[in-house]
């Protein structure tokens, strides 16, 4: 049985120093994984499409075959590249100003996901995430569905209750810390 792990771990770069950013972190992954990923969540690129890939040079077919061969020749059959502003884009990301702007919205958005979870834990509610990445999943009595929007300066909170048949929804919304 011959398997390659795909991976596109887009929200790497929205964690703390110490947390594992990449497969290839891991003993071996270089002989079993392709990681794909972007500048979408990293910089805010969503909607200009710039990213890559890491095909290690030992990731074999059972045959033993390349298989970053095979890679090559359909990415350069099938794309053309990013426009030449998109990879300035990229570029100025990677530069010592950009990255310093990066790690400040990084924290930004943590600093966010630690108040959501700060006051869901309060309120008395089972919540999880938020310590290591910006993402704050609390689990809803009688709910279904919590939205937050974790990169502005207030909290967007829907809850619905399914009661005895009886449909309600609670709207609250609460600006500046």
């Amino acid at each position: 049985m011959f398997a390659i792990l795909l991976l596109f771990p887009a929200y790497y770069s929205l964690t703390h120093p110490g947390v594992p950013k990449s497969i290839y972190e891991i003993p071996g992954a270089k002989d079993v994984a392709i990681e794909v990923n972007s500048f979408s969540k990293y910089a805010g690129f969503t909607g200009v499409r710039l990213g890559w890939t890491v095909v290690p040079s030992n990731l074999k077919y059972s045959d033993g075959s390349l298989v970053r061969n095979d890679w090559n020749r359909v990415m350069t059959t099938a794309f053309n590249g990013a426009s030449n502003i998109v990879q300035s884009g990229g570029l100025a990301c990677l530069d010592d100003a950009g990255l310093k702007e990066i790690d400040t919205l990084i924290d930004y958005y943590l600093g966010n996901a630690k108040i959501l979870r700060d006051v869901f834990t309060e309120l008395g509610f089972s919540v999880h995430g938020g310590v290591d990445a910006p993402y704050v999943f609390v689990q809803m009595k009688g709910s279904h569905l919590l939205t937050y929007v974790p990169n502005d300066s207030f909290l967007l909170f829907y809850s619905q209750e399914w009661d005895r048949g009886k449909h309600s929804a609670t709207y609250s919304r609460t600006s500046k810390w």
